[in-house]
C-alpha cells in the first residue's frame, strides 16, 4: 500500500471503495491539502492518525456511517476551513 499512496501530493480522493484499514498509511502524507473519502462504507471513528495532515484545508467524508467524536489531534489541523461528514453521527 506504501507505494501506491506515495505519489499523492496534495489531493486524494477514494470514492466508492473502503480505505480506514489503511488510515495509518494515510496519516504520513504531510503534504496533502484535500481527502476525499465519500461513499467508502467506513464506519466507527474517524482515525487520531489523520491529525498529522497538517496542511489539509478540505476533508470530506459524506455517504460514511461515522460515528463518535472528532479526535483531539484534529487541533493540530489549524488550516482545515472546511470539514463535511454529512450522514455521519459526529460529535464536535
Amino acid at each position: 500500500m506504501q507505494s501506491s499512496i506515495a505519489g499523492y501530493k496534495e489531493s486524494l480522493s477514494r470514492i466508492g471503495n473502503e480505505v480506514f484499514d489503511a488510515a495509518d498509511k494515510f496519516g504520513n502524507l504531510s503534504s496533502l491539502r484535500r481527502l476525499d473519502w465519500v461513499s467508502n462504507q467506513l464506519s466507527g471513528e474517524i482515525p487520531s492518525s489523520l491529525g498529522k495532515l497538517t496542511k489539509l484545508q478540505i476533508m470530506i467524508l459524506s455517504g460514511n456511517n461515522l460515528s463518535g467524536r472528532i479526535p483531539d489531534s484534529f487541533s493540530n489541523l489549524a488550516g482545515l476551513n472546511d470539514i463535511f461528514t454529512g450522514n455521519s453521527l459526529i460529535s464536535h
